[in-house]
Parts: C-alpha cells; sequence; structure tokens
C-alpha cells in the first residue's frame, strides 16, 4: 500500500492534460475494465482487512466466505469478459452505436453456441454453468475474430506489431480458460459430509 501511494503521487505530479476518452471505444472499454479491477481489488482488501480490524479492536470477530464473495466481487467482475471481448474489435479513439451493435450481432452466435453447451452438459439448467460458458464461448469467438483481422492485415508474421496482437490474443483466450475452469468447478463438484468409520468405507460418485 506505500508503495502503491508513493507510486500515485509520482504520477499525479507528471499528470498532462489531454482530450477526454470517449466510452464508447477501445481505450474507453480498457478504462472501464481497469476500474471495474480497481473496486474487485478494493472489495477483497476489504475482506482480508475487515476481520483482522475487527480482532485488534477486540469485537467480535466474523468469518468472511463465498457467500460475501458471490454477492459482491461476482457482480463487479461479471462485465469484465464481455468488455475484454469487444475492446479488441473496436476502434482506439470512437466506435459508434451501430458498430457496437454489429459487433454484438457477430458474437451472438457463439453466445447461443456457449448457452447450448451448458444446457445439454446439465439437467436441471444451472444458471452459473449457463452464464459460464456463455462468457467463455463469446471470448474465445472474439478471440478468433480478433486473430482474423490481424490476418487480413497481412502485419508480418514475428514482427513486435504481430507478437502483441498474439499476446493480446492468447491473453484473452487463457482469461477464458480460466472462466471455464471456475465454471465447471463451481457446478460440476460434488461434496459429502460423512462420519468416517473404517467398517462402512463410503462411497462417492
Amino acid at each position: 500500500m506505500v508503495s502503491g501511494a508513493a507510486l500515485l503521487v509520482y504520477g499525479f505530479a507528471d499528470l498532462k492534460a489531454s482530450k477526454p476518452v470517449a466510452l464508447l471505444s477501445r481505450s474507453g472499454f480498457i478504462l472501464i475494465n481497469n476500474l471495474l479491477l480497481v473496486v474487485a481489488a478494493a472489495v477483497v482488501l476489504i475482506a482480508i482487512l475487515y476481520p483482522l480490524i475487527l480482532e485488534l479492536l477486540k469485537l467480535p470477530g466474523i468469518s468472511v466466505g463465498p457467500t460475501y464473495f458471490n454477492r459482491t466481487f461476482l457482480p463487479i467482475t461479471a462485465p469484465l469478459p464481455i468488455l475484454a471481448a469487444l475492446a479488441p474489435l473496436m476502434a482506439w479513439d470512437k466506435t459508434s452505436p451501430a458498430q457496437l451493435k454489429t459487433l454484438c450481432y457477430k458474437l451472438a452466435p457463439a453466445a447461443l453456441v456457449g448457452a447450448l453447451i451448458a444446457l445439454a452438459l446439465i439437467t436441471p439448467p444451472h444458471a452459473l454453468m449457463v452464464v459460464g460458458l456463455v462468457m467463455v464461448c463469446w471470448l474465445a469467438y472474439a478471440a478468433v475474430l480478433y486473430i482474423n483481422r490481424v490476418r487480413a492485415a497481412k502485419v508480418r508474421l514475428f514482427s513486435n506489431a504481430s507478437l502483441r496482437h498474439i499476446g493480446s490474443a492468447t491473453a484473452h483466450i487463457g482469461l477464458a480458460l480460466f472462466i471455464l475452469g471456475m465454471t465447471l468447478a463451481a457446478t460440476l463438484k460434488q461434496t459429502y459430509d460423512a462420519k468416517i468409520n473404517a467398517a462402512a468405507p463410503m462411497v462417492m460418485g
């Protein structure tokens, strides 16, 4: 926190006036994502520090568990995959609402495929599974569209520009895989509570 505050003060000293960032642009979506990440980090920091502060003040302690994060962290971070998929496909300075709508139409089939896969995997349908797989397919297909756009621009392979584009697409595919793992672990896991008895072993599955 001290080093972060010092860097913040140092950065403020070098701030220069610039033109406002249009929210409907690649820069705007990146900015919104950064703000969401800062808020999510603050939520986690509160979850860590609040019980410690109560303990230092000799007040009744609390336990921060999944319920807290499900109600705070997940709603804050839910828009991140949607914005992360759209941002690379948008113009840096400004994107019109019509262009944004066209991008959403291009990605809509991927979202539909994700929903159908979720409905086929688990019965009755699980909301988290549907939302998670929709986001996975949305992100992955957006990365494919981004790579195709780079190929259409005939960017020289292994050039600095090409490596930046490949890195960006790889990062988005990695985020999609992370969401996939988190979704499957949360919806398909099985837990059992039982007393250990050597004479009558418990069978799981």
